[in-house]
């Protein structure tokens, strides 16, 4: 994997930009759908599993799983400040 992996294009950044304003106004619902239509195309992108998977945390889904995918994002781009973040 490069480091290009990770770095999502402009209109995506824009849609990574939306999930965290989801985030914040916690519409949670509404940023995991925001965060599938990035990983549908960049399933590897470490920032959006990472917020994808706090979202999930937060939803009171199964919280175990959520950070076992938190730390695997993390492996995928272990520099990310969001990932770290999430971890927290």
């Amino acid at each position: 994997m490069s480091a290009n992996d990770q770095v999502l294009p402009k209109s995506k950044e824009n849609q990574f930009s939306t999930l965290v304003k989801c985030y914040e106004e916690k519409d949670y619902k509404k940023g995991i759908k925001v965060a599938d239509t990035i990983l549908k195309d960049y399933p590897k992108n470490a920032k959006t599993l990472c917020m994808k998977s706090l979202i999930s945390y937060l939803m009171n889904k199964d919280k175990v799983k959520a950070e076992k995918e938190i730390k695997s994002a993390l492996l995928l781009d272990a520099k990310n400040g969001t990932c770290w973040q999430t971890l927290g």
